[in-house]
């Protein structure tokens, strides 16, 4: 695939945390998907629905960082889908204002990198999204080599 005449290769990691024993499986899986995406990834994109970031959510995001390392955060943005749940609130008061502080603390360990996607998006907005999206991607990559 491309982007603004940019090769991207997307490597989707469905459900790979759902498991109760992941541990080894996930490991596998998760160095299976930097061969994929040789010479390794340059952003990590975690997904997650507003409202639904979850105990397991931040386990799983700490997995994430012990099999990248520490310094992977900086190279993560995390994508919150269903922006239309938030009524036309900004994504940073949620976030911000929230009690869930797992979710304020991993959103400080990515530097602040988020963004939202609002499902029901058509045409023009959702070609806004996309490009905040791989813009954010763009500076990542530009900031952490």
């Amino acid at each position: 695939e491309s982007w603004q005449g940019t090769k991207i290769s997307v490597v989707n990691t469905p459900a790979i945390f759902d498991s109760e024993d992941y541990n080894e499986i996930v490991r596998r899986q998760i160095m299976a998907c930097i061969e994929l995406s040789w010479p390794g990834p340059h952003a990590l994109i975690l997904v997650t629905q507003v409202g639904r970031f979850t105990a397991e959510d931040a386990v799983a995001a700490k997995c994430v960082q012990d099999v990248f390392g520490s310094e992977c955060t900086r190279h993560t943005i995390v994508l919150f889908t269903c922006m239309e749940d938030l009524g036309g609130d900004p994504l940073q008061e949620y976030i911000w204002t929230s009690d869930n502080k797992n979710l304020r603390v991993l959103i400080r360990r990515c530097k602040n990198h988020f963004c939202g996607f609002n499902n029901k998006a058509v045409g023009v907005e959702w070609e806004r999204q996309v490009s905040e999206l791989m813009e954010m991607v763009q500076r990542t990559v530009s900031e952490n080599g």
